[in-house]
């Protein structure tokens, strides 16, 4: 009974062994090796002499059939590897194409933050642009240049001869007090009437101070510089329509020059310490927070700045310590007398008030610093 089963239990065996090299094959993807065909031959023989010829025929035919799989496995491995190398390239590709859009990506921001660094700096500390404030400096520094200018051209009389004026100037101390208090009341009464809209600056050097130190973003200072450039040039012209010729006792819309006794030397040093006393009054005054108890009389404060640096440099220059009023004084006295004289020394009551506005930015950034905690 039991030797009835022997062809059975050999050809289980033997499916066995193929069953195994069947699976190896499969799940690591490759065809039969030869050491692994030699065992499924060892093992038919021993079928063979087992079990008979009809085993041995049937292990060759599954022999086939096994390698027929190991052959299909093959094909199937090179598809697997095409396909493995084709979806590396896809891979490859994509982490190409994700490399380019990252550093597209980088790009795109750091040319953001430079605009947000740019757009913050244009907008720092002090909010929109506005052209209420390019409007208010404009009638501001008009104004200023009319009434203190104005009054000089009153004031500062000249000789007469029988054909026109002589060179000689009088002095006069009480004309210049009535000068120093003309231009310092008329800051002070601007400076209350346009500080809400602009801060009440009508003046270049005041106004690169505040943006100099964020109380006033760049591109509503560069529009404040040219309402100021425009305000008193329009303030000189419309002291040609009051006044006539013969009553400018200045003969130049009280143009700042540099007296006789003095040179460029002296002016620009007389220019840029009075600019940085009244530079430095406006930063304490009115921009810094320690003094925000007494911002209600900044305006009062500045003006008596400027009324002290006229007392001072008047019999010298006249006294600018503002570059735009300077610039359209003598711009349109050119045009309106036909003199260069106005034009000469100009450069000197631009870069004396603008060092002088610059060493005040200092020293205010000195005082701001060494009291940081109580800010």
């Amino acid at each position: 009974m039991l030797d009835s089963y022997q062809p059975f239990r050999s050809r289980i065996v033997a499916l066995s062994v193929l069953l195994v090299h069947l699976l190896r094959t499969l799940p690591t993807a490759r065809a039969l090796s030869s050491s692994e065909l030699r065992t499924c031959i060892g093992t038919d023989a021993m079928c063979n002499h087992s079990a008979g010829s009809q085993c041995g025929v049937e292990l060759r035919q599954l022999k086939v059939v096994v390698q027929h799989s190991g052959a299909d496995a093959a094909k199937e491995v090179g598809g697997l590897a095409k396909g493995e190398q084709e979806t590396s390239g896809l891979i490859g590709g994509s982490s190409r194409a994700k490399m380019v859009e990252a550093r597209k990506d980088t790009a795109n921001a750091q040319q953001t933050l430079v605009a947000e660094r740019a757009s913050k700096f244009l907008s720092k500390s002090s909010g929109q642009v506005t052209f209420a404030a390019f409007l208010a400096e404009y009638v501001g520094t008009a104004l200023f240049v009319f009434i203190g200018c104005g009054h000089a051209m009153t004031v500062k009389e000249r000789t007469r001869e029988q054909k026109g004026y002589s060179e000689e100037i009088e002095d006069d101390r009480t004309g210049v007090l009535q000068i120093s208090l003309a231009f310092g009341f008329s800051i002070a009464v601007l400076g209350y009437s346009i500080f809400h809209y602009s801060g009440g600056q009508m003046n270049v050097a005041v106004t690169m101070a505040l943006v100099i130190h964020g109380k006033c973003n760049a591109l509503q200072g560069f529009l404040n510089f040219i309402a100021q450039i425009l305000g008193a040039s329009s303030g000189a012209f419309l002291l040609t329509l009051v006044f006539p010729k013969d009553k400018d006792y200045t003969a130049t819309l009280a143009s700042n020059s540099i007296k006789t006794g003095w040179s460029r030397g002296n002016v620009l040093a007389g220019e840029m310490i009075m600019t940085f006393t009244l530079v430095f009054v406006v930063l304490e005054t009115a921009t810094n927070p320690l003094a925000k108890d007494n911002r209600e009389i900044a305006c009062l404060a500045i003006g008596l700045a400027v009324t002290v640096a006229h007392l001072v440099l008047v019999p010298v220059d006249g006294c600018s310590i503002n570059p735009s009023r300077s610039f359209g004084t003598a711009v349109v006295a050119r045009m309106h007398y036909n003199t260069n004289s106005t034009l000469q020394d100009l450069w000197v009551f631009w870069v004396g008030p603008l060092l002088g506005s610059l060493l005040a930015c200092a020293m205010h950034g000195i005082f701001r610093a060494s009291t940081a905690s109580l800010h």
